[in-house]
C-alpha cells in the first residue's frame, strides 16, 4: 500500500530506534562478490524459474527468478573440513521441492526447496546422487568408496559395489536399470535398480574424471566426457546401452561438463577450455555428437578465467544455457549462447584482503578471478573495480589523507597501479612486469610506499617509493609477500621474506625508510612462511605475525624480542589474518586447517588468552576466513572479515548507515507497493515511479539488522518490481513479523514495510 509522508516519517522513527538497540554480538552477512566456483547446476523442470547451482566452497545458491539474481540456500549444511566440497546437485524428478547435494561431510537432502537441509548419510564423499523415476524413496549414489542405495528416501541405506563412482544415471525410459561410471574399471550397468552390478564396458579410459549422460528419448544412445589416456579430453558415445563407445570429439584442451538439450536431444552442449591461455568456451553439436563449432564466452574482464566447469540446460526450454566458471561464477543465455548475461552469485573465495574505509563507508576486496570488488555498507551493491588490464589484485592502500587515491599491488607479470578517482580509473606505475603481492603506505607521509615482489628473480624483492609510485628502488632481494609501515614514523618499516624451497622464513625491519634492512625475527628451517604483519595502531611498538612453525608471534618492543606460540596456536592450522582494534587493542585472529576449515578468534589481553567468535549466530560452519580488518567509526567497532565462498560477514551492523524518507526526494510521491501484504510465501515489491537510481530493495528487521538485499535488475513503467521470499541473505527463512523495506542509492531511502504471517 503507499505510505504516506507521516506514515513514512512513524516508520523511520521505528527503524532507527530499533537500530540503536542491535545486539552487536553476532556475525552478520554481506553478501559477497561474485565469483562462486560453480561445479553443477539443477533446473526445476515443474518451476523453470527455480534453479539451483552448487559451489565447491559455499554450498548452494538458488534463484527464483529464472537466474536472474542468486541467493545462499546452505542453512543446515555442513561446510566441508577437507577436499572436495561441494560437487552435484539432484533434483527430484517427481517432486522438486526434494534435493540432494553431497561433500566430504557426507549426503544432504532438503524437502523444501533448499530453505533447510539435513545430513542423511556421513562418512562419504558423494560424487552424485541419482533419484528414481518413478519412486523419489529409492536413491543411489556414487562415492569415492562405492555405490550405495537407499529405498527409503535415505533413513536408512546399503551398500551395493565397491569402487571410485564418478556417476551414476536411472535409464528415462527403463527405471530399473541403472548406468554408473566406475573410475577404476569402466562402465557398468544395473538391471535391478542398483542392487547388483555388470561391467559392460572398458572401452571408456579408466582413471579419470568422467561425466555420462543419456538420451532421454533414445536411452539406448548415451554420452560420456572423459580423457583418452594421453592428456586429451574426448566426447564418447554409445548407441547400444553404454556397450560399445567412439569418440566423436576430441581436444588438448579441458572439457569438464556436458549436458543435453532434453526437449531436442540432438543439441549437445560441452564446457570447457579455450585455445589460448585462460579463458572459456562451449562446444555444441546439433546432431547427436556428429559435429562441433566451438562459443568463445564473454569473459575477457576478468584476469583469470580457467574454463567453463559446467553446463546446463533448462528441461523446459532448451534455449535456457547456465555455465558455471571457476572464480568467474554464472554465465547464462536465453537465446542458445547469442547473447550471454552474468548475474550476481555472491560466492567469491575471498583470501587477499579485505579493507573497510570508515571515511566513505565503502568496502575493499579481492576475489579469486582477480579483480577489485568494492561494496557500499550494509553488504549490497558490488561494483568490480578492475579488469583484466590490471592482472591479478593481490593488495590495496588507501592514502589516509586523501581517500580518493589508491594503489593496488598485482601479480601474474602485474605491477603497481594508481588510482586519483577512488579506483574509477587506473595508472600503471613503473614496477611493470613483476609480481608484486603486498604494498603498504604511510599512515603519516603518504608519498612514501613499501611493495613486496615474488618474481620474476632478477627484479624481486623489496621496493620503496617516497614520492607516490612515481619511481621505486629495489632496496631488499628476495621473495616478500607481506610489508607493513610504522603507523607513526615514515622511515620504519617491515617485511617478510619466504626463503625459497623451504627454507627459513625472516621478518626484516628498516628504520631509514628501506635504505638498510636487519633481521628481527627467523621462523626456523622448514617454514612454509609469514601470514602477516600487523602493527597495533594504538601501541605501535606492539607487532604481531604469524608464521608457520610458531603459530602466533608479538613484539612489544618495536621487533626487537618476539613472544612465541601466543594462545597455543601453534600446530593447529595456519593463521592467515590478524586485526586490531585502533582503540582498546583488543585484538583478532583467523584460523584456518588448510583451505577449507576455520574459526574466529578475539583477544583482550594482546594475545595472551583468547575467546571464540565463530560460535555465535549465523556463521558458516568449518568456513575458511583469509582476511579480516577491524577499524572504528563513531566510536562503534567494524570488524570484517572475508571467507573462503561464504563472502563477507561483519561483527554486528556496520555503523554509519544512513535513512531518509522518500518523500525527501524532490517531485517524488511516495507510492511502494507490496504484494500480497501480509504474505506467507513470496511478495512483490514495486518501487515508486520517481525512483530511478535504487540498486537494491534493503530488507531490515524490527532490530535494524539487514536481514536482504535485492538487486534491481531494471526501472521501467510503470514500476520495478523485485520478488522477496521472505528468506534473509543466508536463504534462512524468516520469522512472522514486521520487515522495513529501504531504497539504495546515494542514500538509502525509507520506503515502507511489509508484514510476514505464516
Amino acid at each position: 500500500m503507499p505510505v504516506s509522508s507521516r506514515a513514512g516519517r512513524l516508520l523511520l522513527a521505528l527503524l532507527v530506534g530499533a537500530a540503536s538497540a542491535v545486539v552487536a554480538e553476532e556475525w552478520v552477512s554481506l553478501n559477497g562478490p561474485s565469483g562462486a566456483d560453480i561445479r553443477d547446476f539443477a533446473v526445476s523442470a515443474g518451476n523453470p524459474n527455480e534453479i539451483y547451482a552448487v559451489d565447491f566452497f559455499g554450498g548452494l545458491f538458488k534463484s527464483t527468478d529464472g537466474g536472474s539474481n542468486w541467493f545462499p540456500a546452505r542453512d543446515g549444511l555442513g561446510m566441508p573440513g577437507g577436499n572436495p566440497g561441494f560437487l552435484t546437485v539432484t533434483i527430484d524428478p517427481t517432486d522438486d521441492a526434494i534435493l540432494y547435494t553431497g561433500n566430504s561431510d557426507g549426503l544432504y537432502k532438503s524437502t523444501d526447496s533448499g530453505g533447510n537441509w539435513e545430513r542423511i548419510l556421513s562418512g562419504v564423499t558423494s560424487w552424485e546422487t541419482a533419484v528414481s523415476p518413478r519412486n523419489h524413496d529409492r536413491l543411489i549414489i556414487g562415492t569415492t568408496t562405492g555405490i550405495y542405495s537407499s529405498t527409503d528416501g535415505g533413513t536408512s541405506w546399503s551398500f551395493n559395489k565397491p569402487g571410485y563412482i564418478y556417476c551414476v544415471k536411472f535409464d528415462p525410459s527403463g527405471p530399473d536399470t541403472v548406468i554408473a561410471y566406475d573410475k577404476n574399471t569402466g562402465i557398468f550397468r544395473s538391471t535391478d535398480e542398483g542392487v547388483n552390478w555388470t561391467l559392460i564396458s572398458t572401452q571408456v579410459p579408466t582413471g579419470h574424471y568422467t561425466r555420462l549422460e543419456i538420451d532421454p528419448v533414445t536411452t539406448s544412445r548415451m554420452y560420456a566426457l572423459s580423457h583418452d589416456g594421453s592428456g586429451t579430453n574426448v566426447v564418447y558415445k554409445s548407441t547400444n546401452g553404454g556397450v560399445n563407445w567412439t569418440a566423436r570429439h576430441s581436444v588438448n584442451r579441458t572439457m569438464s561438463g556436458i549436458a543435453l538439450d532434453q526437449q531436442n536431444p540432438a543439441n549437445i552442449w560441452v564446457a570447457g577450455e579455450a585455445e589460448q591461455t585462460f579463458g572459456a568456451v562451449l562446444w555444441k553439436s546439433t546432431n547427436y555428437g556428429e559435429n562441433w563449432t566451438e562459443l568463445v564466452l564473454p569473459t575477457s574482464d576478468y584476469h583469470y578465467v580457467p574454463y567453463a566447469r559446467t553446463v546446463a540446460v533448462d528441461p523446459t526450454n532448451g534455449s535456457n544455457i547456465f555455465v558455471g566458471i571457476p572464480w568467474v561464477g554464472v554465465l547464462y543465455s536465453t537465446d542458445r549462447g547469442t547473447s550471454w548475461s552474468a548475474p550476481h552469485i555472491p560466492g567469491a573465495q575471498l583470501q587477499d584482503f579485505v579493507q573497510y574505509d570508515t571515511t566513505s563507508g565503502y568496502i575493499y576486496t579481492s576475489a579469486m578471478a582477480g579483480n577489485l570488488w568494492r561494496v557500499t555498507p550494509g553488504g549490497h551493491d558490488w561494483t568490480r573495480l578492475t579488469d583484466s588490464t590490471q592482472s591479478r589484485v593481490q593488495d590495496l592502500a588507501i592514502n589516509p589523507q586523501n581517500r580518493q587515491e589508491m594503489y593496488i599491488a598485482s601479480s601474474w607479470n602485474g605491477a603497481v597501479h594508481k588510482s586519483t578517482d577512488a579506483g574509477a580509473n587506473w595508472n600503471m606505475t613503473s614496477l611493470y612486469g613483476l609480481d608484486v603481492d603486498a604494498i603498504a603506505i604511510s599512515p603519516v607521509s603518504p608519498n612514501v610506499l613499501v611493495a613486496g615482489a615474488t618474481n620474476p628473480v632478477s627484479a624481486y624483492g623489496v621496493h620503496v617509493s617516497d614520492n607516490s609510485g612515481v619511481t621505486w628502488s629495489k632496496t631488499l632481494v628476495g621473495q616478500f609477500y607481506h610489508v607493513a609501515i610504522h603507523p607513526l614514523s615514515a622511515d620504519t618499516m617491515l617485511a617478510a621474506n619466504t626463503g625459497p624451497m623451504g627454507g627459513q622464513t625472516r621478518i626484516y625491519r628498516s628504520t631509514d625508510q628501506g635504505s638498510t634492512w636487519e633481521i628481527v625475527f627467523i621462523d626456523g628451517s622448514g617454514g612454509s612462511g609469514c601470514a602477516n604483519l600487523t602493527y597495533d595502531p594504538l601501541s605501535p611498538n606492539v607487532i604481531y605475525a604469524s608464521t608457520s612453525r610458531h603459530g602466533l608471534v608479538r613484539s612489544t618492543d618495536g621487533g626487537n624480542n618476539w613472544d612465541t606460540n601466543l594462545g597455543g596456536f601453534q600446530g593447529a592450522g595456519t593463521i592467515r589474518g590478524v586485526a586490531a582494534d585502533p582503540s582498546n587493542g583488543d585484538i583478532y585472529l583467523s584460523l584456518t586447517d588448510g583451505f577449507y576449515a576455520g574459526e574466529m578468534y578475539q583477544s583482550t589481553n594482546r594475545g595472551d588468552s583468547w575467546t571464540l567468535m565463530s560460535n555465535a549466530g549465523r556463521w558458516p560452519v568449518n568456513t575458511a576466513v583469509w582476511c579480516i580488518d577491524a577499524k572504528r567509526k563513531d566510536d562503534s567497532l567494524a570488524l570484517i572479515v572475508g571467507t573462503r565462498g561464504c563472502g563477507l560477514y561483519s561483527w554486528g551492523r556496520l555503523p554509519g548507515v544512513s535513512i531518509r524518507e522518500v518523500s525527501e526526494i524532490a517531485g517524488c510521491e511516495p507510492g511502494l507497493i507490496a504484494v500480497p501484504n501480509p504474505f506467507s510465501a513470496r511478495t512483490e515489491i514495486r518501487l515508486p515511479e520517481c525512483v530511478t537510481t535504487a540498486q537494491s530493495v534493503l530488507i531490515h528487521d524490527c532490530a535494524g539488522r539487514l536481514v536482504r538485499a535485492l538487486p534491481v535488475s531494471d526501472h521501467r513503467s510503470p514500476f520495478a518490481r523485485v520478488v522477496w521470499n521472505g528468506r534473509d541473505n543466508d536463504g534462512q527463512r524468516m520469522k512472522s513479523g514486521i520487515y522495513f523495506v529501504s531504497l539504495s542509492g546515494p542514500d538509502s531511502v525509507c520506503a515502507g514495510k511489509v508484514v510476514i504471517a505464516r
